[in-house]
């Protein structure tokens, strides 16, 4: 079995679908990015630098019917102090011997009925998964069948009014056409008379009489 490392990342985040799992990922429309704090209704997206939080390449495969904790807060930014609400991870499903299904969420309460990832028998697969997690920053994971296992987080959302957004502004766009003229203003009132000018010079003597 070849393993799976974090360079497979980017191309299987674009290849792979999302899927909501709660409430806390309902407002997500489509893919989230991940080069950016995105705002969303109900939570901000907040990307960090891909990780690997659990590598089960080797040895023997995870055991069907298993439940697995995984630690999301090991991925540098993820917060482990109640502020993320969900993480966005990639999960790979490598090798599996029968085909099966994996279920992700909280840890907190029973086990979801419905699962996120369905794989094949021998057949390895990578999908992108948005899943709550708890007040410390784990989920759960159980697999139905038989396979190794790797789980890379990518991001979390948080409360918006946790995150700090810095909006980096656009380039300058280029300068309108010129407005057409406006009206001509009113006619000013007159202004104040000026002062009397100095006295002329004395006109020449007139000629001597007859």
């Amino acid at each position: 079995m070849s393993r799976i490392g974090a360079s497979a990342l980017a191309t299987a985040f674009v290849a792979a679908p999302f899927m909501s799992t709660t409430a806390h990922a309902q407002a997500v429309t489509g893919s989230p990015a991940i080069n950016a704090p995105r705002a969303v209704a109900g939570g901000l997206f907040v990307p960090v630098a891909p990780k690997r939080v659990a590598d089960m390449q080797t040895g023997k495969r995870v055991l069907a019917g298993s439940t697995k904790q995984i630690n999301a807060a090991n991925a540098t930014g993820v917060p482990s102090n109640g502020t993320a609400t969900a993480v966005v991870v990639m999960v790979h499903a490598l090798n599996p011997l029968t085909s099966g299904s994996i279920t992700m969420w909280s840890g907190s309460g029973p086990r979801p009925s419905a699962s996120q990832i369905v794989f094949k028998a021998g057949t390895s697969t990578s999908v992108g998964v948005v899943v709550p997690v708890n007040y410390f920053g784990r989920l759960s994971l159980f697999t139905s069948a038989s396979t190794y296992l790797a789980i890379d987080v990518l991001g979390y959302y948080a409360p918006a009014s946790t995150v700090a957004v810095t909006e980096t502004p656009g380039p300058v766009g280029p300068q309108g056409a010129e407005g057409a003229a406006g009206r001509d203003g009113m006619h000013g009132a007159d202004g104040a008379a000026g002062h009397d000018g100095a006295a002329g010079h004395d006109g020449a003597r007139g000629a001597t009489g007859a």
